[in-house]
């Protein structure tokens, strides 16, 4: 199907705004993941946006060291297998 200059100026228009939801979408998540893998001081002083700084597991390790959080993500792992079967 050939398509006129307007459909093709919609189409780009379109794909703008989508890329304009995602990234709305995308930079929250992308934040708090930097800022769960830096270092406390970066994030006292403010360092960090988008990037981690001084990386630090020390969150991460404490979470997958208590069984009450293991245990959680093993039951969502079977609930999860569970109902996709069904």
């Amino acid at each position: 199907m050939i398509k006129n200059s307007g459909a093709k100026i919609a189409d780009w228009i379109i794909a703008f705004v989508c890329a304009i939801i995602i990234l709305v979408c995308l930079l929250p998540v992308i934040n708090v993941l930097a800022r769960s893998l830096s270092s406390a001081d970066a994030l006292i002083r403010g360092k960090v946006l988008l990037w981690p700084v001084g990386f630090n597991f020390d969150a991460y390790s404490k979470l997958l060291s208590d069984p009450k959080y293991t245990w959680s993500l093993e039951w969502t792992a079977i609930l999860t297998v569970i109902c996709a079967s069904i």
